[in-house]
């Protein structure tokens, strides 16, 4: 369905749950299109609200409370530089410390930029990543990169043919959000959209820059590939983040342990802790 239709759809009061359910339309399209219609639209004070209030009701993809969970991020499948090993490593390390959440931090396919031979044309990139993604287990949240957008350009959501498998959510392309015991947390792959001033989010964890840096408020995570723009070192090397999530009294604590990958294992390199 074009944005157009969805647009009309919206402002002749069509619910949040039609959408959804009725028209079958992603759930990213429609808070994008909310989205747009509030900051860029002049739209009726009423429907602007009504739009408002759906779109904030609406805006996380899950509340974590007192849960492990594994991020990954940039596998860049069909690149010269991905490794299906990473992630079987990475599986590993789930089943082993018992994870049931992965948030996956974008790039998860080449997209034409940086190809392998084995994945020359547009469908063998999109058939190979409906092969691989599926192995890591668990109730897998899947945002969309600037690589995995070269797709969408080609008529082809890649989220939208992973859903198929009961497992796999769409969360949408570069920006969404979730919840940590209510704490609205900035989930993001080098956000191309404005800040939404409508949102006061509490922290954000981002993907694509290949590196685990800890900031103010804000953790980037490492690169599940050997395609990597900068030179391999301590900082850029690839890998995957366990992070716990506990709440002592009034107080949330995220715990972030990086885990590099190398020589057939993955070993503990890094942990930074967070308060709330």
């Amino acid at each position: 369905m074009t944005n157009n239709e969805i647009k009309k759809l919206i402002l002749n009061n069509v619910s949040y749950n039609e959408l959804l359910n009725d028209y079958k339309i992603p759930k990213y399209d429609i808070l994008k299109m909310y989205y747009f219609l509030i900051n860029r639209e002049n739209i009726p004070w009423d429907i602007e609200f009504y739009i408002r209030q759906e779109y904030l009701k609406h805006i996380s993809f899950l509340n974590i409370k007192d849960e492990n969970i594994l991020l990954v991020s940039d596998q860049h499948l069909g690149s010269k530089g991905e490794s299906i090993f990473y992630q079987e490593l990475a599986e590993d390390f789930r089943k082993q410390n018992n994870i049931n959440i992965v948030l996956n931090g974008g790039d998860i396919g080449d997209g034409m930029l940086d190809y392998d031979k084995k994945y020359g044309t547009v469908q063998r990139q999109v058939d190979h990543i409906l092969d691989v993604i599926p192995r890591l287990g668990g109730e897998k949240y899947i945002l969309g990169g600037n690589h995995d957008n070269h797709y969408l350009k080609k008529g082809i959501d890649i989220l939208q043919l992973l859903e198929e498998d009961s497992s796999i959510h769409g969360v949408g392309y570069y920006q969404s959000y979730f919840k940590i015991y209510d704490k609205l947390i900035s989930f993001n792959h080098n956000s191309k959209m404005q800040e939404d001033k409508l949102l006061d989010k509490d922290f954000t964890i981002s993907g694509h820059s290949h590196l685990f840096v800890g900031e103010k408020k804000k953790v980037k995570l490492p690169t599940l590939s050997d395609n990597n723009p900068n030179d391999i070192n301590f900082i850029t090397s690839p890998g995957f983040v366990l992070l716990r999530t506990n709440k002592v009294k009034n107080q949330i604590i995220l715990d972030f342990s990086r885990y590099i990958v190398n020589d057939n294992k993955y070993y503990l390199a890094q942990q930074k802790t967070y308060k709330m």
